[in-house]
Parts: structure tokens; C-alpha cells; sequence
């Protein structure tokens, strides 16, 4: 058929030799041309859509990093078909996209969006991120269809894990990668055998030396390795035992693909696990360090804690006492200024006294005390100061009401028999004065001036009741 031979070679000549025959004249078919006598015929045999499309491997096994970027490399798979022209040409599609979680060989359905993504030419790439798929598998079912009726296609299954690049091996080849690409199925088949495991190549690249320099002829081929049984990357230090206890077979095998060394592809990196209980007792402690720290700054506040005053009260008594500093550099009197000095023990007793001065009955002595006092403006506020009740003096002055004059009481004078009830009240307020202010009644009849001091029969002067 066509795909056999699709072209024939024909050369006729014309000879008017009935008996003629081609071994006659001796010719040589691969050197003939066409001449007078002969001519050239070509034939091609026309193609027709009798062949299935066929996929290169049933299965294909691959590895994406975990933090590969969307449109990154995956695989690349071929599939062909021997017809010719458009009969030949195939399409491919992605039918499915099944999930399995780490572990399990049961699928969790069909991912969509699909992940993935194929094109034209069987380049299989990443459609998504896949950070979220660590450490699972998806097992990817492909069609190559062709593109003429009958539409005949093809299936095969693509197996990819997502991996750390923690979970990588590197095996370091004395040869240029062309060379390791055409034999890297031979080399990934003994590996197999030796580790009884699946290995499956994720890129192959220049090899790269201690000190940084780049090897052209040299290559580091990264992999990793999948227990057949749970279909989960294995870690590294069991593969490495398993190589290494099957030195004496791959011996022969590493002269032959020139392998120089098998190591862990990121030397010193250790994977972290995220520990949920540490991280609990990390944050407990923090609180409780920060609550410690807390209370501890919160007594050392009360213990310096100040409690000022409010500004009106400060204000207040700067104005109480400038007015006490003023009225000391004014008064005469020591009982006066004795008690301004008491400000907060003692009250000055207050008493509004209204009355007409009698100039005809105010006695001389009075009246020349009065003199001695200070000149005071004429008021209808008369002060008196009482002593205290225990204080035993008798009283030596006596000042007739006036305006704005003042005298001071004993504590020992006894009340008239004939003081009314007022003065008898205004006589127990004095004995128990505690610095209370008040105003006396305005009957203008008790505050009448006596002209002469009354003694009663012990001696001991009489209560005035014009000074209450």
C-alpha cells in the first residue's frame, strides 16, 4: 500500500524492434534518463484515510514543582498517524483531569478548571497555579484525534505529581545532555529496577560544579521517585539506601551512562512541618508574657500615682490666701490675725449689726479706743471674734458697735438674767463655736449701748448683749 511505496518510477521507449527487450541494450536502471526513445513516468499513489492514530507511549509520567508559574513545561506527548496530508494531521484534547489526594488510589473527580492545558503540537503546560495540590496526583486522560473523517483517534494517560523541590534527586552525568536525552528511558528503567520504585525525570540541564562553573559536557539529570503502592514521592535518604544497597548491579550500568554521582538535587535543605500545638503554646506564651508586663506597669503607676487638684480649687486658694497676706498687713489686732492664720481650723463669726449711733451715750473710754483703731469707712457689717470657751480672761475692753469696728469677747461671760431667749442662744453658739457663720436677727433693740460695765455678784463682768 501507500505506506509501503507512495511513488513509482516508469520509463517507456519507443522501437520499431519487435523482438526487443531491455537486458538487449544493456542499460542501467539507475542511471537511465529520459532520451528520444524514452521516456520518464512518475506515479504517486494517492493516500487514503485508512490508518488510526496512534500515541507514542500509552502512559506518561511527570512531575510539576509546586511553585510553577501558569504556561510552565509539564510534558511533551506525541501520538501519529500514517496517512498523509490532512488525513495525517491529529488534534489533541484534554478529556479529564481526575484529582488524588496524597496517599489514595481513588479519584476525587475530575478537576475543573482543568489545571493543564495541551496544544496544538502535544505540548502539555500548566493552565493554573498549583500551590494548592502539594504533594497529589493527577492523572490526565488525552485524545489525538484526526482532523478528517473518520475521525479516528487515540487515547493515553498522563500522571503528574506535584512535588517540593526538597523531594528531588540529581544524578551527575560525565556526558552532554544531547546524548542523555536519546538514552534517558534506558537510564530511568534501571533506576527502576534497582530501587523496585517508579522514577520519573523532571529536567535535565548543564551540570554546574562546585565553585558555580558551568559544564557543557557534563549534565544533572533531577528526579524523583514514586512508591508504586501508595503513588507518593518517596524521601530521599530511603532511595539513597536502596541505590546504594544496590551498588554491585548499577556499577556496570553507571560506567556505561557515564554516572558520576547520585545526591540529593538541594543539599542542607530541610523541609519544615508546620506544628499547630507549638505554634498554640508559642502564642500562649507571648500572652502570657505581654498580660505579665501589663500588670507589671499598671502598679507601678498606682504606686507614683498623683492626685492633683483641680485647677479652680488651686485657683481658689491662691486667691483665699492672697486675700489673708493682704488683710494681715492691714489689721492691728493679734486675735485677728490668729485666727486668719487658722484658715481651715476656725470661721469667723459674722454678724450683720444695723443701728444708730448715739453719739450722746457712747462712753470716752470707747470713744478713745476707737480712736487707736483703724479708720474704717462707715458699714453695717460689725465683726466679733469669740474665743474659745476654755480660755479664762475677763473682759478688758469693750467697744461700742460702730461702723466697721470690732471687739473680742471671753469665753467665760455668763448671760443676764434678764437676756432674752436670742441672747441666751447667741450665748451657747459662742460656747460651742467650731467656726460657723451666721447672721443675727435684725431686732436693733438688743444692740442698744450700755454707758457703764455691769458686774454681777461674783465679781465677774456681765454679758453685753449689744455685742452678740
Amino acid at each position: 500500500g501507500r505506506e509501503e511505496r507512495d511513488t513509482y518510477d516508469l520509463f517507456v521507449k519507443a522501437t520499431n524492434d519487435p523482438d526487443y527487450y531491455s537486458a538487449k541494450d544493456k542499460l542501467d536502471f539507475k542511471e537511465l534518463k529520459a532520451s528520444e526513445t524514452i521516456t520518464h513516468i512518475k506515479i504517486h499513489v494517492l493516500d487514503e484515510n485508512d490508518n488510526a492514530p496512534i500515541f507514542q507511549n500509552s502512559e506518561y509520567f511527570a512531575g510539576v514543582i509546586v511553585t510553577a508559574r501558569t504556561g510552565e513545561f509539564v510534558s511533551q506527548l506525541l501520538a501519529t498517524d500514517r496517512d498523509a496530508g490532512l488525513n495525517g494531521s491529529l488534534s489533541y484534547t484534554i478529556l479529564t483531569s481526575h484529582l488524588y489526594r496524597g496517599g489514595s488510589n481513588i479519584s476525587s473527580g475530575s478537576v475543573v478548571p482543568n489545571p493543564f492545558a495541551i496544544s496544538e503540537t502535544g505540548k502539555l503546560t500548566t493552565a493554573t497555579l498549583v500551590a494548592e495540590y502539594n504533594q497529589e496526583r493527577f492523572k490526565l486522560e488525552v485524545i489525538a484525534k484526526e482532523r478528517a473523517a473518520p475521525f479516528r483517534e487515540a487515547k493515553a494517560f498522563v500522571n503528574i505529581w506535584i512535588y517540593e523541590k526538597q523531594q528531588l534527586i540529581r544524578v551527575i552525568l560525565s556526558r552532554p545532555p544531547e546524548e542523555v536525552h536519546r538514552e534517558k528511558e534506558q537510564i530511568t528503567m534501571e533506576l527502576s529496577n534497582a530501587t523496585k520504585s517508579l522514577v520519573v525525570i523532571d529536567e535535565i540541564k548543564y551540570h554546574v560544579n562546585a565553585v558555580g562553573q558551568i559544564q557543557q559536557d557534563w549534565c544533572d539529570m533531577y528526579l524523583h521517585v514514586v512508591d508504586k503502592k501508595t503513588q507518593t514521592i518517596s524521601t530521599i535518604p530511603d532511595i539513597l539506601k536502596l541505590i546504594d544497597a544496590q551498588f554491585d548491579f548499577l556499577k556496570d550500568h553507571y560506567a556505561g551512562f557515564a554516572i558520576e554521582n547520585v545526591v540529593p538535587a538541594y543539599v542542607g535543605v530541610k523541609e519544615e512541618t508546620f506544628e499547630p500545638a507549638l505554634a498554640a503554646l508559642i502564642a500562649l506564651l507571648i500572652v502570657l508574657f505581654v498580660g505579665c508586663v501589663s500588670v507589671i506597669v499598671v502598679c507601678c503607676c498606682f504606686r507614683h500615682w498623683i492626685v492633683s487638684e483641680p485647677v479652680d480649687m488651686k485657683q481658689s486658694d491662691m486667691l483665699i490666701k492672697k486675700t489673708v497676706i493682704d488683710d494681715l498687713n492691714t489689721t492691728e489686732n493679734p486675735l485677728w490675725i490668729e485666727q486668719k492664720l487658722k484658715l481651715y481650723e476656725e470661721q469667723e463669726l459674722t454678724m450683720q449689726v444695723f443701728c444708730e449711733p448715739e453719739t450722746n451715750q457712747i462712753p470716752i473710754q470707747a470713744t478713745m479706743e476707737r480712736r487707736e483703731s483703724v479708720d474704717m469707712s462707715v458699714v453695717d457689717n460689725t465683726y466679733a471674734t469669740i474665743q474659745h470657751p476654755n480660755r479664762r480672761s475677763s473682759l478688758n475692753t469693750m467697744l461700742s458697735l460702730g461702723a466697721g469696728d470690732y471687739a473680742t469677747l471671753g469665753g467665760s461671760v455668763l448671760p443676764l438674767d434678764n437676756v432674752s431667749s436670742h441672747s441666751q442662744q447667741m450665748y451657747e453658739a459662742a460656747l460651742g463655736f467650731q467656726g460657723s457663720t451666721f447672721q443675727v436677727p435684725e431686732n436693733t433693740d438688743l444692740f442698744r449701748v450700755r454707758s457703764e460695765l455691769r458686774v454681777n455678784k461674783d465679781g465677774q463682768p456681765e454679758f453685753i448683749p449689744e455685742l452678740v
